[in-house]
């Protein structure tokens, strides 16, 4: 199995460094690279033994028939890899193609809400956020 990661999750985490350091998460930046290298490797490393469900809708934006699997960091952490599946040649391939922290996730659902007040599929969408959490 072969885990890979689109440009834009690396670069998310090159600048994750500089966020976990600015925002006081980490007193030195050394520690926050070691984090955030650590979170990607765990991502790399761990994901194909990662239980894994199909994503909401709202990440189909990033890619069509999206999963994702959840990364414990500590007991206050946890973060979120969405990622696609592929065969070839009788391997698995993931493609990591987002990650978040519930956080984010939240923020997302809130704002999806409001735009989904005027929906007529307000019950089933969230339904899907519901079980997302």
């Amino acid at each position: 199995m072969n885990v890979y990661a689109i440009p834009a999750v690396i670069e998310y985490f090159n600048e994750l460094v500089d966020i976990l350091y600015e925002k006081g998460y980490f007193s030195y930046t050394v520690i926050s690279e070691i984090y955030a290298a650590e979170l990607f490797d765990d991502i790399i490393t761990n994901l194909p033994g990662k239980r894994h469900r199909p994503a909401p809708p709202y990440y189909d934006r990033y890619g069509k028939g999206m999963y994702f699997a959840s990364f414990t960091k500590n007991k206050h952490t946890t973060w979120y890899a969405f990622f696609q599946k592929y065969e070839e040649s009788g391997k698995t391939i993931y493609l990591v193609r987002y990650t978040c922290t519930p956080y984010k996730v939240r923020v997302l659902v809130i704002i999806t809400q409001k735009h989904i007040v005027c929906s007529r599929n307000f019950k089933k969408t969230v339904q899907d956020w519901a079980a997302f959490f």
